[in-house]
């Protein structure tokens, strides 16, 4: 079993052939590319793709942080589901093979759910709706196109859905 340590969270503990570390895959490397922390074939067998951070800049004061946070967070997402799509379907053999065990088992099929996730741990449960619409706005044509689930949750929601352990 491993776990993953970031934005002040420890993810896991997974099984290490249902993880791909995609933000330090070697496939990366030299690429203007930027990815998410990790994506994780669940028990039930959900895809989720993991981006934390700490916290989220405030819209009212700093409107223009506020926006290119999101910014950041639809690069992220947007090329992880790309890069994913490529290993998968085996478009780049170092890169499935970086993915392991998961390149094998991991079928994207229409049973198969992929939910796209912003993990800001202390965020209040007040704060999650309206985050969510923000991200989901932002990755509307992700979420229609891979009939994604888009939410920002927080350390509680995290451990319902496995990510963390309580």
């Amino acid at each position: 079993m491993i776990t993953i340590t970031e934005s002040g969270m420890t993810f896991g503990p997974f099984d290490p052939d249902r993880v791909f570390r995609i933000e330090e895959s070697a496939f990366l490397r030299g690429k203007q590319l930027k990815a998410c922390e990790f994506v994780w074939l669940t028990p039930q067998d959900s895809l989720l793709l993991i981006e934390a951070k700490s916290s989220v800049p405030n819209p009212h004061t700093s409107p223009k942080e506020y926006d290119e946070f999101f910014t950041s967070i639809f690069e992220k997402l947007d090329n992880s589901l790309q890069i994913l799509a490529a290993g998968l379907l085996e478009r780049h053999n170092e890169l499935t093979h970086q993915m392991g065990p998961m390149a094998r088992v991991t079928p994207l099929g229409p049973e198969r759910r992929i939910m796209l996730y912003l993990v800001i741990p202390e965020m209040p449960d007040e704060y999650l709706p309206p985050f969510s619409d923000k991200l989901a706005s932002v990755l509307k044509r992700q979420g229609q196109i891979w009939r994604a689930e888009v939410k920002v949750i927080n350390k509680r929601l995290a451990g319902t859905v496995g990510l963390v352990d309580y």
